[in-house]
């Protein structure tokens, strides 16, 4: 067979395994046989790229940890950087893979964040024995049910039941 019929044969097969199209033993079974048993190399991303928006997430989750309750800033300035460390890793996960465990660490630190961050705002402004805060939990536990629907993330959904439960059981036996 041709060198350049092969190398676009190989390139689409390529192709088809990266996104799927046909299963991924197929795809490899059909790539040794046009290889003629040669392995082509596959470009493969660096595993520290792909850990970085985890460790990155974790970072600003800590950060905001710190930030909120062992320092002694203003509020105002507290809820800022709290803002800014909630968009932060938010960028960072629209640019990095979709899929994986790095990915869904870093979308679980977000979504801590932002819960951290509407639980300071609640405490702040609503008085201390208000009962909108149990309605602000159950906001997010819908929010993270319909994410972890959505992207097919099971703990997301998981986290959002014992999370609504445990509200539930806080609010009528307080």
């Amino acid at each position: 067979m041709n060198e350049t019929r092969k190398k676009i044969i190989i390139n689409e097969l390529v192709y088809w395994k990266k996104n799927r199209l046909l299963p991924e033993h197929y795809c490899d079974y059909l790539l040794a046989l046009y290889d003629g048993g040669e392995q082509a190399e596959e470009k493969r991303t660096h595993p520290i790229k792909d850990m970085l928006p985890a460790f990155f997430a974790l970072f600003c989750l800590l950060l905001t940890l710190y930030v909120n309750y062992f320092t002694k800033l203003g509020f105002n300035l507290q809820m800022l950087l709290t803002i800014f460390l909630l968009f932060l890793p938010a960028v960072f996960l629209k640019k990095g893979n979709k899929q994986g465990l790095y990915f869904q660490s870093a979308m679980a630190c977000t979504a801590l964040i932002f819960l951290l961050l509407t639980e300071r705002a609640a405490d702040a402004v609503l008085p201390p024995s208000s009962n909108i805060l149990y309605v602000l939990l159950l906001i997010h536990c819908a929010i993270w049910f319909f994410t972890g629907r959505k992207l097919n993330m099971s703990f997301f959904v998981y986290g959002s039941v014992f999370g609504a439960l445990t509200s539930a059981f806080f609010y009528f036996f307080k």
